[in-house]
């Protein structure tokens, strides 16, 4: 075994490596290793495990690889690799993961990957990839985890999507984000019961949300369908036992209110569903998640003041953003006394409707790196409790009718 990764090793791999012929692990990731792979690498016949990727590695895969036939564990991508053709990797029957991020390979996925039966796990992001997600993959019955993301398949209709993907019941990763996907999301892929993690992220998907993603697939944690065109509600229930721990549903076209039992959801710590289209109050009951940690609300129909009881306490609110809605009312959120708010990073209240002036305890957030107020009703004089905010990096308190100066602590 050598095990190298995360290192500060860097130049050429030496010609030398291929003496080592009883090695069969190598892990030598994100270090900072380039050039060509030497022709002697092909003397590692025991490898079983090859982890190189996060270098800058150069050269074409085949090279090198072809006849490491005990390999279980393939994993070279975000290097700057070439492959015309990866036909040569059905000859390694025993992977169990492919891993091939970034790696040019311009073609479409070869039928005899049908061969590959242990494999588990297959990511192909970014790698130039053209024409379908073959219907061949169903072979692959152990497959768990698949990344298609970022290729060119425009020949794909999610709703024509292949059936066996709905039969792939223990799928727990699905990521084809950036890859031109048109049509409608099927509710067929709730019958993936062991999902993860899905990211359909950046296509031109259409259609409503089906609402059983909310409620059926209890396993999923993270959910990316951000930058599509979908329309409608946001799925309206949420299980008590749900693992969600991310939801980005922004940039579509969805509408309609928060749904209320996303309070479900008690492992929450992420949620985005900025720029759409949804009419709501603030969800003070958000505040009642003990996870989260980024509410990101911008460029919707948002309305109203902000008056939450103090029962929620958003305990590990870092981000919040509300930029661009029709909020209104004083700026404080919650309580007179932010003190409670300390792991504040960053807030946006830019371009509402708030009024009056801003409270002295704003300074007691002294963990923001981020303050916007612009573009409101705010008037009075910047208090000088501002001065305390001594990790600020960007404040921003244009377009308002405020008078006085910045306090002398930041213009230093």
């Amino acid at each position: 075994m050598l095990e190298l990764a995360i290192t500060s090793f860097y130049g050429i791999l030496p010609a030398s490596i291929g003496n080592l012929k009883s090695l069969n692990w190598l892990s030598i990731s994100q270090c900072n290793f380039s050039g060509s792979i030497p022709p002697s690498f092909g003397n590692l016949t025991q490898l079983t495990f090859l982890d190189i990727e996060n270098n800058k590695f150069k050269g074409r895969l085949s090279s090198f690889l072809v006849n490491l036939t005990k390999l279980s564990s393939l994993i070279v991508g975000y290097n700057k690799f070439t492959s015309d053709n990866i036909s040569w990797i059905c000859k390694l029957s025993r992977l169990n993961e492919l891993e091939l991020g970034f790696v040019n390979i311009g073609s479409e996925i070869p039928s005899c990957f049908a061969n590959l039966t242990q494999l588990s796990g297959l990511s192909l992001l970014q790698s130039n990839l053209s024409g379908q997600i073959p219907c061949f993959l169903m072979n692959l019955t152990n497959l768990n985890y698949m990344n298609l993301g970022s290729n060119h398949l425009q020949d794909n209709n999610f709703n024509s999507f292949p059936n066996w993907m709905w039969g792939k019941t223990g799928l727990q990763g699905l990521i084809v984000s950036h890859s031109s996907l048109v049509g409608k999301i099927s509710p067929l892929i709730c019958n993936l019961k062991s999902l993860v993690h899905l990211d359909l992220s950046f296509n031109n998907l259409s259609g409503m949300v089906p609402s059983c993603l909310g409620s059926s697939i209890q396993s999923l944690q993270t959910l990316s369908l951000r930058g599509n065109k979908l329309i409608g509600p946001i799925p309206q229930t949420y299980s008590i036992r749900s693992a969600l721990r991310a939801i980005d549903i922004s940039h579509n076209n969805l509408q309609d209110q928060l749904p209320r039992a996303l309070v479900n959801c008690r492992m929450l710590e992420f949620i985005d569903v900025s720029h759409n289209q949804i009419y709501d109050s603030f969800p003070c009951w958000l505040g009642t998640l003990p996870e989260l940690k980024v509410v990101a609300l911008s460029d919707n129909q948002f309305y109203g003041s902000i008056n939450c009881p103090t029962t929620c306490t958003f305990p590990k609110l870092h981000i919040i953003d509300l930029s661009c809605n029709q909020f209104s009312g004083r700026v404080v959120m919650v309580y007179e006394d932010l003190q409670d708010f300390y792991t504040l990073l960053a807030i946006d209240l830019s371009s509402n409707k708030f009024c009056g002036d801003i409270p002295d305890v704003m300074g007691d957030l002294t963990g923001l790196v981020l303050l916007n107020l612009s573009n409101n009703m705010l008037s009075g004089s910047i208090p000088s409790s501002l001065g305390k905010l001594s990790n600020i990096e960007a404040l921003d308190l244009s377009q308002n009718s405020l008078s006085g100066k910045i306090p002398q602590q930041l213009e230093a």
